[in-house]
């Protein structure tokens, strides 16, 4: 009887560990970066903070920018807990910068020369696993790079407000 308890004891204390193993390899940080593009910037600072989005305190979303394939950039809002969970952090990135007073959220899958990475990091570790459901309509917009490495307003689709 004695050694069977010893046994569940030694079970149940490596199950300890791997479950704390598992949270902290869960732990996700996002990187603060900022816009080195000012034309860039312009843009994004026209969309993010317009008072038509909807936005109060009760139904606060977070902001973010996706760079896509192909030079199109997606700027729309969601829940970073939803964003989080669509998203391979093996391929993308999930970094963060600020933008007329707001947390924006930053979605790249690479390296890139558009962005200074300073060494400040955000705890988005309360997120993880906590996705929301939400049957609200998001507005978004479509940026694209054109062949003078300029940014432009291609498409939106400008959902009214609740």
């Amino acid at each position: 009887m004695r050694s069977f308890n010893f046994k569940i004891f030694v079970l149940i204390f490596f199950c300890t560990l791997f479950c704390y193993a598992q949270k902290e390899n869960s732990t996700t940080h996002s990187n603060l970066v900022f816009f080195k593009n000012e034309q860039l910037i312009k843009e994004l600072e026209n969309i993010i903070g317009k008072k038509d989005t909807c936005q109060n305190n009760k139904n606060k979303f977070n902001w973010y920018v996706d760079f896509k394939e192909n030079d199109y950039i997606l700027v729309t809002q969601g829940k970073i807990a939803n964003l989080m969970e669509l998203n391979n952090y093996q391929e993308k990135a999930i970094l963060s910068t600020v933008i007329n007073n707001n947390v924006v959220f930053v979605v790249i899958n690479k390296q890139n020369d558009l962005l200074f990475k300073t060494d400040f990091n955000i705890d988005l570790s309360n997120y993880v696993g906590k996705s929301v459901i939400s049957f609200r309509d998001i507005s978004a917009w479509l940026i694209k790079k054109d062949t003078q490495n300029c940014y432009h307003l291609v498409d939106s689709q400008i959902r009214k407000c609740d």
